[in-house]
């Protein structure tokens, strides 16, 4: 090993120690991005880290869902609570004792935060059954989650800029 994979081995375990991700979930990214159906085909060979060369397909997704949860609490919420008409907040307002573009800046946080799990799992109810009904004899329950996770990471991998 020369002293630039040294280096690059080192900042990968800093990057994996310090935020939890690492060359493994960006690799998982960028496969995901560039090839989608050749990643998912090596999930279902390889197991839950497609032989390690992916990160676990619910924890990547959870921690993108994070980091989403994050990027909208810093921009500020989602503003669907913001777009309800103000006489049918103002009374909930008002028992929050707080001024009503307070209590909208609040409860926007708090559905944001509360609004990424729930879909996540409505998305994972609603697609497990339906691919194992797409491929009954070869997709079980743990591949037919693994797949579900799989694909969702996919789909929110490039949503992330425009959260």
């Amino acid at each position: 090993m020369d002293h630039d994979d040294q280096r690059l081995t080192g900042a990968s375990h800093l990057s994996e120690d310090t935020t939890g991700f690492g060359v493994v979930e960006l690799r998982t990214a960028r496969d995901l991005m560039i090839r989608p159906q050749a990643a998912l085909d090596e999930y279902m060979r390889g197991g839950a880290t497609a032989a390690g060369r992916y990160a676990r397909p619910l924890r990547y997704y959870v921690a993108l869902c994070g980091l989403m949860t994050l990027i909208l609490l810093v921009k500020g919420g989602t503003t669907m609570v913001g777009q309800l008409p103000a006489e049918a907040l103002q009374p909930i307002a008002d028992q929050a004792g707080k001024s009503l573009d307070a209590f909208i800046a609040d409860a926007d946080n708090w559905f944001s935060l509360a609004l990424i799990p729930v879909t996540c799992l409505f998305y994972a109810m609603v697609a497990v059954p339906l691919l194992r009904w797409w491929d009954p004899e070869d997709l079980g329950w743990r591949r037919g989650f693994r797949a579900t996770f799989v694909y969702l990471s996919a789909w929110t991998i490039p949503i992330l800029p425009f959260t």
